[in-house]
């Protein structure tokens, strides 16, 4: 039997194994039950009586919901996580943490402080574990299996501060990487501990032919100017000329559709793709089918779900909860609506507000898709345009045009009494502005009725078309993002202080029209 195949009745095994056969319903129950039990005599435990919320099992998470408050990042930090990241043992968790991760996603600039504790560590491992023994349904050639996989993510260097370490979240991974993907894991620590991007993207660049790589794992635009640089390294029309056994993609938190078809043109063939819902905060769903498109929710991993429905009156113009919104369960949700999601998690988080928008697909299985950001969803005068609204309508777009559109970004604009969507739009060819926004104007209105019926009114479109690569350079220039190109995300909906900033990074830049 050939090494592929060991691997792949391996995987196969191993999934089995791992997928839990309860419903969804009661492994998310037990999941609750676990982190108040293992958090019962840590500070937020006693605060919040977790000894006398598990003393009546019927009735777990409704008492927990009545005595543990709603939390958002600033809200828990400023009272629990700040003493953890000082060094005070047993505050959120269980312990000293000794792992913050860095993030700030697509809205801050400043970076936030994200406990990881070992248990968050083993929940990671195991979730990337269950997300791998899934790659024998996407009917990948056996020799993938064996081959290299390339993860391109921030800076894995890790800085001591204070007793403990803080990075990005790939650079702690980096250092608890399980031992059975070390054989197959590039560029390797040396390479990957580099801070600048553009330096670590030129060393994997040089070294591209010695690897034989199968699977590459990582944010989409990142990827792709990793890949347009080992293009023009080395003189050749795609990557099948060096990784002719490249089959897979796993993109690592951002939707893939929007970068596919580039990607595999950069690729030189038709790959794999598959999803992942990867924040700072935990592992929260996967891909594990090739013939559907939403995601799995991982259910018994450590991280307890909740769901806030995001409406208008349960959230201001900044996405922050307002009021007492009705907060429901695994199990009292229905599908087709867009809700807040709410994590509970084995390293220290409790009713945390994360900021994004989900649907369920399937509540049954508890499937779901990522609809967007409670801070990045357009209502400027009830239009309700949200993400999951705007990358539709830009596939629909790129089919229709024949073309690829990698990046885009929008600005709410209030002036006077005009209301306006300005889009900022990168394609991979030249295309008259005009032309490009009627079309997407007409595709919008396709996915989204109450878009439809404010263009009627009092909504304007504006557009300009924008080389795709100034994106990237707008993200790789500002000082604050530097170390964790990589890892960040492009905003889709841009805020007032970031349209600001992109608005005179594109007036500094000269070539803007070359």
């Amino acid at each position: 039997m050939i090494p592929g195949k060991i691997v792949e009745i391996s995987l196969e095994v191993t999934g089995q194994i791992l997928t839990p056969h309860k419903s969804p319903v009661r492994q998310q129950e037990k999941t609750l039950h676990r982190l108040l039990k293992k958090a019962r005599k840590t500070q937020f435990g006693r605060h919040y009586g977790f000894d006398q919320i598990l003393a009546d099992k019927g009735e777990v998470i409704e008492k927990f919901q009545s005595a543990v408050p709603l939390h958002d990042y600033n809200t828990i930090y400023n009272t629990w996580w700040s003493r953890t990241l000082h060094g005070e043992a047993n505050i959120a968790w269980p312990g000293r943490v000794k792992y913050f991760a860095l993030s700030s996603g697509t809205s801050e600039a400043t970076s936030k402080h994200i406990p990881i504790t070992h248990d968050m560590l083993d929940s990671l491992r195991t979730s990337a574990l269950r997300l791998f023994s899934t790659l024998p349904t996407f009917d990948l050639p056996e020799k993938v299996y064996t081959k290299s996989w390339l993860a391109i993510g921030g800076t894995s260097r890790l800085e001591k501060i204070e007793g403990h370490y803080e990075g990005y979240l790939s650079g702690i991974n980096a250092r608890k990487r399980p031992f059975w993907s070390r054989a197959f894991y590039k560029p390797g620590s040396r390479i990957a501990s580099i801070v600048d991007f553009d330096e670590r993207a030129e060393q994997i660049s040089n070294l591209a032919p010695n690897w034989d790589v199968g699977l590459i794992v990582g944010i989409p635009h990142w990827i792709q100017i990793t890949m347009e640089k080992i293009l023009k390294r080395h003189r050749i029309s795609s990557l099948k000329e060096i990784w002719p056994n490249l089959e897979c993609f796993v993109s690592g938190g951002v939707d893939p559709a929007p970068y596919r078809n580039y990607i595999e043109e950069l690729a030189g063939k038709p790959l794999a793709f598959i999803n992942t819902y990867l924040a700072s905060e935990g592992f929260i769903a996967f891909q594990n089918d090739p013939s559907r498109e939403d995601l799995q929710l991982l259910l018994n991993t450590g991280i307890f779900y909740e769901f806030i429905p995001y409406r208008p009156d349960f959230f201001d113009a900044k996405g922050n909860i307002i009021g007492s919104p009705p907060v429901y369960k695994l199990g009292s949700v229905r599908e087709g609506i867009d809700y807040a999601l709410i994590l509970t998690t084995c390293s220290g988080a409790w009713r945390y507000h994360l900021g994004d928008i989900v649907r369920f697909t399937d509540t049954q299985e508890g499937r779901i898709k990522i609809t967007g950001r409670t801070k990045y969803y357009l209502n400027l005068c009830t239009e309700h345009l949200t993400s999951d609204n705007m990358s539709a309508a830009m596939s629909r777009t790129e089919d229709e045009l024949e073309m690829q559109i990698p990046e885009f970004m929008i600005a709410g604009i209030r002036s006077d009494n005009r209301f306006i969507h300005h889009w900022y739009v990168g394609t991979s060819r030249k295309i008259d502005a005009e032309d490009l926004r009627e079309v997407l104007d007409r595709n919008l209105k396709e996915v989204n009725d109450d878009y439809k019926s404010e263009r009627e009114g009092v909504l304007e479109i504006e557009l300009e078309v924008i080389p795709v690569e100034k994106f990237y350079q707008w993200q790789m220039k500002h000082p604050s993002r530097k170390e964790g190109v990589g890892q960040t995300k492009i905003p889709r909906i841009l805020d007032e202080d970031r349209h600001t900033q992109w608005k005179d990074f594109l007036a500094s830049d000269n070539t803007i029209d070359s």
